[in-house]
């Protein structure tokens, strides 16, 4: 097992505070953890896709479903989407899903732990990210 693997990690939210907030903390256990604002930001640094990309639904000129799509062809099969929200819709989630995330989780006070418990357990699921996700072990693990 490597001595230290870097988990690259992209927050697109436009709630500059949240994602902040978010940014801030995670880069104590996950240095390489970088907020966007905005999409077209977020859609340059894919020349180094991220292992985990943490998205927002309401973004300022699209949303997240719109961004999923957009990005699609950029996505390595390593790259994987957790929906983060304030959005209570249950079909806001599942349209989540059905695009791609591999989780949808609510914007609450307990964000940031719920948050970094789903990145371990992605990183013990895919081996540090050398193999895909399945998403049947993810959410019988989940469960």
């Amino acid at each position: 097992m490597e001595a230290h693997f870097n988990t690259r990690i992209y927050i697109l939210d436009d709630d500059r505070y949240f994602g902040k907030y978010l940014c801030t903390n995670l880069k104590t256990k996950y240095p390489d953890t970088q907020h966007f604002l905005e999409a077209d930001e977020c859609l340059k640094a894919f020349n180094h896709p991220p292992h985990i990309l943490i998205l927002d639904h309401k973004l300022k000129n699209q949303s997240g479903f719109e961004f999923i799509k957009n990005i699609a062809d950029h996505l390595t099969s390593s790259t994987v989407v957790i929906y983060l929200s304030s959005q209570e819709h249950v079909h806001v989630a599942l349209q989540a899903m059905k695009n791609g995330a591999i989780d949808y989780l609510e914007k609450k006070e307990s964000s940031l732990k719920t948050v970094i418990d789903t990145i371990e357990r992605i990183k013990e699921l895919t081996n540090h990210f050398r193999d895909d996700l399945d998403p049947t072990e993810y959410w019988n693990k989940s469960a």
